[in-house]
């Protein structure tokens, strides 16, 4: 996780603190929409277990927060995927568990302003008005 968030600069984001809050799955699968500021797209912190998270915040036609954890505490090579929307939306899903390098250069493309296509849905940082 350190290299993610370094890599995508997430060092200066917001820290969220979870460390009273937990999911009966043992995944970090509960932080929502409401836990951001405004203007804010990415959360980073430790839970309970002292395993460090990186939330994102996205959008296509609906908001959408992914976070992506240390699966063990004790081991930053192994990441998982918690969210408490729908696991199969998103700019990773449950499904497909990606790459170091993909999750970087797709979270480094939303910073930039870039729109991400994933399966046909468009993600962005911003929210999309609808006309």
């Amino acid at each position: 996780m350190d290299r993610i968030i370094k890599e995508t600069n997430c060092s200066d984001s917001t820290v969220l603190d979870i460390s009273d809050r937990f999911s009966l799955t043992g995944f970090i699968d509960f932080i929502k929409e409401e836990d951001f500021k405004e203007s804010e797209n990415t959360l980073i912190g430790v839970d309970q277990h002292g395993r460090k998270f990186l939330s994102v915040l996205v959008y296509s036609e609906l908001p959408h927060v992914g976070t992506i954890f240390q699966r063990y505490a004790d081991s930053d090579s192994e990441i998982a995927y918690g969210t408490c929307y729908n696991p199969f939306d998103g700019i990773w899903n449950s499904a497909r568990i990606h790459s170091f390098k993909e999750i970087i250069d797709r979270i480094k493309a939303l910073k930039l302003g870039k729109t991400i296509i994933i399966d046909d849905i468009s993600y962005t940082f911003k929210k999309q008005i609808k006309n």
